[in-house]
């Protein structure tokens, strides 16, 4: 107990103290995050081969030229922002209308919220557990027969 005491007081106001907690989630994103970011930043400056990945001789700019010059990175672009565009637009309405519908009073509107609410806030484990081909059940009577 004194033992605790004495690092909580340590760490207690140390100027260190918000950076240490911070850590774990700092070297998680330069880990998982950033190095392969740089990676594929380098490799785009290469010309990588998927079957031959060791021979990447790097070539400049030269990938990014093509893409500007072929006609199709246009295309794709605009379609993305359309896409983009519609499924944001789509689900801010479709989600605003939920809610506005779930605040309204209606007969059984607890039961409703409850409904909507349990799908999300269920843990994410138990999902696997649910399914039709792996639930408790389905194994029994499958072993049984």
């Amino acid at each position: 107990m004194e033992r605790a005491r004495h690092v909580r007081a340590r760490l207690d106001g140390h100027p260190w103290t918000p950076y240490l907690f911070a850590a774990p989630v700092g070297i998680y994103l330069l880990l998982f995050q950033f190095y392969p970011l740089v990676q594929q930043l380098y490799m785009s400056f290469t010309a990588t081969d998927l079957l031959t990945p060791d021979i990447n001789p790097f070539v400049g700019v030269e990938n990014y030229a093509f893409l500007i010059e072929d006609g199709e990175l246009w295309k794709v672009l605009w379609v993305t922002a359309i896409y983009t565009l519609a499924c944001v637009i789509f689900a801010i309405g479709v989600g605003l209308g939920s809610a506005l519908l779930l605040d309204s009073p209606f007969f059984g509107r607890g039961v409703a919220r409850a409904l909507v609410t349990i799908p999300w806030a269920a843990p994410r484990w138990q999902s696997p557990l649910s399914s039709p081909g792996f639930s408790i059940p389905n194994t029994a009577s499958s072993t049984a027969s």
